[in-house]
């Protein structure tokens, strides 16, 4: 069978690893496509979070408890949903810590949020938030970048790959096939080329001879019928084998269907 030929179950097999090759990196792909949605919502969480510590900044300055306790309990709900995506989401450990440190920093300020003041304190507290949360940004930032370029180099791998396949399966099987064929369809051409001419050759020799054997014939008839004295069965036998020398020559040349056999008059 066609398929247990080595060539053959070698293209086959190739095909297979550039077929689960490509499936995977597809479903890696994938995988880490929605790994990224996650990451680009997280990473606007993280964003929001800077400007309600700002707008809690504004808050305490104008003496507004209310507007700063409403911000306050948005900040401390909406960390709990980035703390929680960050470990559900298995972001390095460093991102990890830092989204830690900062839901304790945001309990401190909630255990003390119904001593708000204008003091120096709360400002610097507020001051260090902001710097952490600027980081937790990055750091996520970086770790989607990583991403994204781990993506694009899995791709470039299996694409690679299948270039190499394909290029071995050309050069070292297809291509000396093709050659094969080639050479195959040449020597069949040289081969018909020879018969050909051989064929034409043959040809003309039958025409160059046809000529004297219709003389001999000739010469025979006249001498069948001129000089009856002679021997005539051996004349008959003469005329016989000039008859068979000529459907020779006839069955070597081209036919004409217009052709006709001409008898000489006594």
């Amino acid at each position: 069978m066609a398929l247990l030929n080595p060539k053959y179950r070698s293209i086959i097999l190739s095909a297979f690893a550039v077929a689960v090759v490509l499936i995977a990196s597809q479903v890696y792909l994938q995988f880490n496509l929605f790994a990224l949605n996650a990451e680009a919502s997280l990473i606007n969480y993280a964003g929001k979070q800077r400007m309600f510590t700002q707008e809690m900044a504004v808050h305490i300055s104008e003496n507004r408890k209310e507007a700063y306790l409403s911000v306050l309990n948005k900040l401390d709900s909406d960390h709990q949903i980035i703390a929680e995506k960050a470990i559900e989401m298995r972001l390095p450990g460093e991102i990890q810590e830092l989204a830690t440190a900062i839901s304790v920093t945001i309990s401190h300020v909630v255990q003390y949020a119904h001593t708000i003041d204008q003091s120096e304190g709360i400002y610097t507290q507020l001051f260090e938030l902001m710097k952490d949360q600027e980081e937790l940004v990055m750091r996520i930032q970086q770790h989607h970048d990583a991403s994204i370029a781990n993506m694009q180099w899995v791709r470039w791998v299996a694409f690679g790959f299948s270039l190499l396949v394909l290029f071995y399966h050309f050069f070292f099987m297809i291509r000396p096939t093709l050659n094969s064929l080639n050479e195959s369809r040449l020597e069949e051409i040289q081969n018909q080329a020879h018969i050909d001419m051989n064929i034409r050759m043959s040809r003309l020799l039958a025409h160059d001879m046809k000529s004297p054997i219709q003389s001999l014939q000739l010469s025979t008839s006249i001498l069948k019928y001129k000089y009856p004295e002679l021997d005539q069965e051996c004349v008959d036998a003469l005329e016989a084998e000039l008859d068979h020398v000529e459907e020779v020559i006839n069955n070597i040349l081209p036919k004409h269907p217009n052709a006709k056999k001409t008898t000489p008059e006594s």
